[in-house]
Order: structure tokens, then sequence, then C-alpha cells
């Protein structure tokens, strides 16, 4: 987590890898996952990491939608400042990689064969687990040992 501390210090420029890094890096590993589930390797670990690597961008999207759809601007993620560094228009990032991590959510539930109580079951225990961790990370730790960027965000 880096706690929305995603400036550089003054003086140094950014680069188009260092940024692209964490939307594409969550990509790479959740269709890594994918390739796994679909080669039948290590399942147990392979389902709950395309659903983890997947949630972790779009839920930052899905808060963001106030910013992106009602005051047509887009947030200071790591998305808009790829567009900026390539020119694009910002929204393009953010429509192409949640339609990626959909994709990947249609690729996965088709194969998903265990029965539909199964099936829920295997995608809602590491979704809970990631709402949990995501909530400690937010309420225990960013509250602790970062209170000014807690204040800032919920005030």
């Amino acid at each position: 987590m880096s706690y929305a501390r995603e400036l550089l210090p003054a003086g140094q420029p950014q680069r188009l890898l260092g940024v692209a890094g964490g939307p594409l890096f969550t990509q790479l590993i959740c269709y890594s996952g994918l390739l796994l589930i679909y080669r039948q390797k290590w399942l147990p670990f392979a389902f709950p990491l395309v659903l983890i690597m997947s949630l972790d961008r779009v839920i930052l999207y899905v808060m963001q939608w106030r910013q992106l759809l009602v005051l047509h601007r887009a947030p200071g993620l790591d998305e808009t400042r790829m567009a900026t560094l390539l020119g694009w228009n910002p929204f393009f990032w953010y429509a192409a990689l949640t339609l990626l991590f959909i994709v990947a959510w249609v690729l996965l539930l088709f194969r998903l064969r265990y029965g539909l109580v199964r099936d829920l079951l295997l995608c809602a225990v590491p979704v809970l687990f990631f709402v949990a961790m995501a909530a400690f990370g937010v309420f225990v730790v960013e509250r602790n040992l970062f209170p000014e960027q807690f204040r800032i965000q919920f005030g």
C-alpha cells in the first residue's frame, strides 16, 4: 500500500514504467492466475489470486467514480499519470483495465465447474479475506502509522 503517497520528491521525473508498474503488474498476476487455472495447476492458489488481483484495482476504480463521471476529472492514480505521460485520454486506462478485469472474471466463471454453491464459496471466501485485510490496512495500519493521511481521506 502506498497510502496515497504517490508523488515523487521535487525534481524527480516520472517514468512510464514506474507509473505503469502497479496497474500492469496487477493485470499480469491476474492473467497468470488464469493461465494456471486453465492448465489445471495449483487451483487452490490460482482462483483466489485471480479474484483478489482483479478486485485490487476495480475496487479502487469504483471508489473513484464520483471524480471520473460526475466531476469529469481523473483522480491522481497511476492510470491518470500513465495517460498524461503518453498524451492519451485519462479515461482510456480506466476503461481498458476495467474491461480486462471483467474479461478475467468471465473466464474464471466459465472455468468453475464445482456446482453453484461451491463456485460461490470459492469466489466469496477470497473476497471476504480481501475486504477484511483492506479494512485492516486502512482502519488500523493507516490510522495509526499515517494519521495525517487518514484524516485527509476520512475527515
